[in-house]
């Protein structure tokens, strides 16, 4: 008996959880009901361009999508051969990847003339770190940086002659005030400088300094939501420190910071984005006559210093962000500095020189699909209803009584495989004991009428049947 329940309930419990395994409520899909998405953030917290050259710069870059790894990545970068960058991966759930921050230094030398003697630049770091939970949900996020910038007033930095009576001395004696007695040969720009600090006892210490903050990428999701964000910390960039008022900067620009986010609504699909452009501050402080600052709003350019080598163009940046169904994306920027744009011209009348500085650099993007649900949102018309039918069936297979009627055939069928077993096992047992107790010869005839049919006592010792 034991036997047979085995065998049947194997058979119900087999043919079960078959129909169970249709749809286990483990199943990725089940787990899972929101939209797909990719998410993708970049950032730019500084790029420097010199002569046409690449020299510096600090990113970060990070990215996910469902059932994709995430990936971040920060990188600061000195020279194109000279790159501090980590790269972290999770590309599974319950995965994790975190790297600390990684740094160089610059070597001496490393930039083109004239650039390799007066430029200087803060070590370059990135870090990065990847991870996923165990439901598969992302969180990566890079960071890269360059920390500062300068560049020293040389006497290789400005070349330019400065003769009395030019043009040049009379735009440069109406920014700086009194200029130094020049000889009749006149003199370098730098020394022209250099004497203006010494008069009002000070020093020029550099014609541009800065210190700058980091670019910060990251993507997350959870069940309800997707969000990419980039965000540029900005910084302060001080033109001609010791011409300005008590020894001060003669022009400081101060960033904010840039913002960019897209978030994809994992229950509609939908995609919102948002910007925020960098506010950007301009100090002008020159020896005598006050400070004055202005504020620059995104898409406007400023000029200082016009129609000198120490031109200065300051072009400020704007957002932009673009909602939608099913993708989105924004960015926001800082600004872009074309600083001392006599600063290793072709001539000394050329503007083609200079530092261009580019600061807070943020954008995202995102996709997405519709959500699982949505596909299963249409409801379809009931079955006619009939006659004398008390259960409906939805038309899924294991739907209605079907489960039931299944578990039951299936015990029947061990039953009966049980029950053969035993039937042809005793069949066996009663064709031997009739041959047993035949006598031989053939068949023995049928019984008189009025006797019995019981056959008499057989003398000798009693036998045993067999069971």
């Amino acid at each position: 008996m034991r036997r047979l329940l085995r065998v049947g309930s194997a058979g119900a419990l087999t043919l079960f959880g078959t129909g169970l395994g249709l749809a286990l409520p483990g199943s990725p899909a089940a787990a899972d009901a929101g939209a797909q998405y990719t998410l993708e953030a970049s950032g730019q917290a500084l790029k420097i361009t010199a002569g046409g050259t690449s020299l510096a710069g600090g990113s970060s870059t990070a990215s996910a999508g469902l059932n994709q790894p995430a990936t971040a990545t920060g990188a600061g970068e000195l020279t194109p051969a000279l790159t501090s960058s980590q790269t972290a991966t999770a590309s599974s759930p319950a995965a994790s990847q975190v790297l600390q921050p990684a740094c160089a230094a610059p070597p001496a030398g490393s930039f083109p003339a004239p650039f390799n003697s007066i430029l200087g630049l803060g070590v370059a770091c990135g870090s990065a770190s990847a991870s996923q939970d165990a439901n598969g949900y992302p969180n990566a996020t890079a960071t890269g940086q360059v920390t500062s910038l300068s560049v020293s007033p040389s006497a290789s930095a400005l070349p330019i002659p400065v003769n009395p009576g030019s043009a040049l001395s009379s735009t440069l004696q109406t920014v700086l005030g009194s200029l130094p007695p020049l000889p009749a040969g006149g003199s370098t720009l730098i020394t022209v400088l250099q004497g203006v600090a010494a008069a009002a006892n000070t020093n020029l210490t550099s014609l541009v300094s800065s210190s700058l903050g980091a670019s910060t990428s990251t993507v997350t999701a959870t069940g309800a939501t997707a969000t990419a964000t980039a965000i540029d910390a900005g910084g302060t960039i001080s033109l001609l420190t010791g011409l300005g008022s008590g020894g001060g900067p003669l022009v400081t620009v101060t960033l904010g910071q840039a913002q960019a986010i897209t978030t994809v609504d994992r229950s509609t699909g939908n995609v919102t984005a948002a910007d925020t452009p960098a506010t950007v501050g301009v100090t002008v402080d020159p020896p005598v006559g006050g400070a004055q600052t202005v504020d620059i709003a995104p898409g406007q350019t400023q000029t200082l210093l016009s129609g000198t080598p120490l031109q200065t163009t300051i072009a400020v940046g704007s957002g932009t962000a673009t909602p939608g169904k099913g993708s989105g994306s924004a960015s926001a920027s800082g600004l872009t500095i074309d600083a001392l744009e006599g600063l290793g011209a072709s001539s000394p009348t050329a503007t083609d020189g200079g530092i261009d500085i580019e600061l807070a650099t943020a954008t995202t993007s995102a996709t997405a699909s519709a959500p699982v649900t949505a596909a299963a949102s249409v409801t379809p018309a009931p079955p006619a209803a009939v006659p004398n039918v008390t259960t409906v069936h939805t038309g899924e297979p294991w739907a209605g009584p079907l489960p039931i009627a299944l578990m039951g055939l299936s015990m029947l069928a061990g039953l009966a495989v049980v029950a053969r077993r035993r039937l042809v096992s005793l069949t066996s047992r009663l064709h031997l004991l009739a041959r047993r107790v035949t006598p031989t010869g053939g068949q023995p005839p049928g019984p008189a009428s009025g006797t019995s049919s019981v056959p008499p006592p057989v003398s000798g010792p009693a036998r045993r049947l067999p069971n």
